[in-house]
């Protein structure tokens, strides 16, 4: 059974937000990496002071490993780069924060 995947086409297009669009993509797994180097009191503190997790630094995230639905961005017109590895990473953090049990 295929799921909807929101294409990059109607993310682009403003038919999906920047979390909506890369949600998509997290596991279990992308939120199971994260905490294993970024607390989640740390990316709360984070999230406090910006939404968008700058506090955080940039080589932080490109250090950290990619671990998502990479061939579901293809399905999406997408492709695994070091921007949308970011991305997906800080949708993941965000989903953390806003997870009460985790």
């Amino acid at each position: 059974m295929k799921t909807n995947v929101i294409t990059r086409k109607q993310y682009l297009n403003g038919e999906a937000t920047h979390d909506e669009y890369y949600s998509q993509f997290v596991t279990d797994a992308t939120i199971n990496m994260l905490l294993r180097f970024l607390s989640k009191e740390r990316l709360t503190e984070a999230y406090n002071e910006n939404p968008n997790l700058y506090s955080i630094k940039l080589q932080v995230w490109d250090d950290l490993p990619l671990i998502a639905y990479t061939y579901k961005m293809r399905e999406a017109g997408d492709w695994p780069t070091p921007a949308g590895k970011v991305c997906i990473l800080k949708c993941a953090a965000r989903m953390i924060i806003e997870t009460k049990n985790i």
